[in-house]
């Protein structure tokens, strides 16, 4: 009977260092999925802000060059605008000079014909 209970007692204490190494196998189990579960997690954050600082990054890159080509049309609307004005003084002058010119032609054949007729 001694050996009897010995070996009772032997089973039933490996049933429960049995018992006691498959709960800690289950919760080991368990924190790995966890922590896997954690990880993955972290991971997906990570490339939400990665990709949040690269669409970030693109809309200001997109906003410097709108900005930029802006600056250039004015620019050039400014440019257009001055040599318009510039080449619109230069005909008045021009313009001036030639109706000038006209009106002195004139007045020399006026006089020429005035002299003329005074010589008749």
């Amino acid at each position: 009977k001694i050996l009897d209970k010995a070996l009772s007692q032997s089973i039933a204490g490996q049933a429960i260092k049995t018992a006691a190494t498959q709960s800690e196998l289950a919760n080991l189990e368990g924190q790995t999925q966890i922590a896997t579960q954690q990880q993955e997690r972290d991971v997906r954050l990570q490339q939400l802000a990665a990709e949040a600082e690269a669409r970030r990054v693109q809309i200001k890159a997109d906003s410097e060059k709108a900005q930029a080509e802006a600056l250039a049309e004015a620019q050039r609307v400014r440019s257009d605008m001055e040599a318009d004005t510039r080449r619109t003084q230069a005909q008045a002058e021009a313009d001036a000079v030639r109706t000038k010119a006209q009106a002195e032609a004139d007045a020399v054949k006026i006089q020429a014909e005035a002299v003329v007729s005074r010589a008749k």
